[in-house]
């Protein structure tokens, strides 16, 4: 007669456990070993389900592996989004701030090289671009800025005096326009009316074309080729500078388009033609709101005569700025 084979078994209990058979044991009045040989065919009888529960228990490991991804994921996008909100505040005080690809064309002119050109220390460039005068964008640990811009502010340095506040500049400009009623409507003061008067008596609309840079917060902008006609015929803006070259005889499609415009438009413009802070064919000279309400364009939609020519003085076209001052000497 063939001998059976013995298969042995070891299984381990820990102390609480092993107490608990042995209580059952006591309680049922039969051997330890005889209860333990049952509990163990009731085990390996749920096989099935124990193999179900570990499957079961490993999905939901894998489960916890993919959450905690995506949790990571999003702390990333929190992070990002916590970057931006600290760009944009930057960006509010000087709108060129961003290092876009298309904002970054152009801005590549040192500090030191920009402080060179126009025969200033590279802290009064860096004044300038926290100021938001100068646009720029970082790039590692130094600034970048725009040589254009530069070649602007040393065409027209700064000359002695202090800036007239955007109120008094716009008053000196509607008056030099020929526009007497909306100027007292910006200065309601007859004292700040005075002021006005005697500054255009006494200065020179070239020479200290500087000082009335307060009139309004300049801004470039690249936009794609398409928008360009539709931001120039955008109701509720005036042409300015460049698009409003005919007033001195200056013909043909400028390649750029540049326009006054309240500030508190400003998100909403930005949005729906799509506008790109940076170097860029499109420039928008923002107006303090309560400013604005005054400012009426003429029949060809153009700013006040006077600051159409101080904007064009600006140009980097050497013809429109000798026409533009022509006609402020004329």
């Amino acid at each position: 007669m063939a001998r059976g084979r013995l298969h042995t078994t070891t299984v381990r209990f820990d102390a609480d456990t092993w107490a608990e058979v042995v209580a059952e044991s006591d309680r049922l009045g039969i051997a330890d070993a005889e209860y333990i040989r049952g509990a163990v065919l009731r085990l390996i009888g749920g096989a099935g389900e124990h193999d179900r529960l570990l499957r079961l228990e490993g999905q939901c490991e894998q489960l916890a592996d993919e959450v905690q991804q995506v949790a990571r994921a999003v702390v990333r996008i929190a992070q990002s989004l916590k970057a931006a909100r600290a760009a944009a505040t930057e960006a509010r005080q000087n709108p060129f701030l961003n290092d876009s690809i298309l904002s970054v064309n152009g801005l590549d002119l040192s500090v030191r090289d920009a402080a060179q050109r126009l025969g200033v220390s590279p802290v009064a460039v860096r004044r300038q671009i926290a100021g938001g005068r100068l646009p720029a964008v970082k790039r590692g640990r130094d600034w970048w800025v725009d040589p254009r811009v530069v070649e602007r502010m040393r065409r027209q340095p700064a000359r002695s005096g202090r800036p007239l506040s955007a109120p008094l500049a716009w008053a000196v400009l509607l008056l030099a326009s020929g526009d007497e009623a909306a100027a007292d409507r910006v200065l309601r003061h007859p004292r700040y009316r005075s002021r006005a008067r005697a500054w255009l008596r006494e200065q020179s609309l070239i020479e200290d074309a500087p000082r009335l840079r307060a009139r309004a917060a300049s801004e470039e902008f690249d936009v794609h080729p398409s928008e360009l006609r539709r931001v120039a015929a955008r109701p509720g803006v005036l042409l300015t500078g460049a698009s409003a070259g005919g007033l001195v005889g200056l013909i043909g499609r400028p390649p750029a388009v540049e326009v006054y415009a309240p500030a508190g438009q400003r998100e909403v413009i930005v949005r729906e033609h799509a506008l790109v802070p940076g170097s860029g064919p499109v420039r928008v000279r923002w107006v303090a709101d309560e400013i604005w309400a005054v400012l009426h364009p003429d029949k060809d939609q153009r700013a006040p005569r006077a600051a159409v020519l101080l904007d064009l003085l600006e140009s980097d076209e050497p013809r429109a700025r000798r026409e533009a001052a022509r006609a402020l000497t004329g």
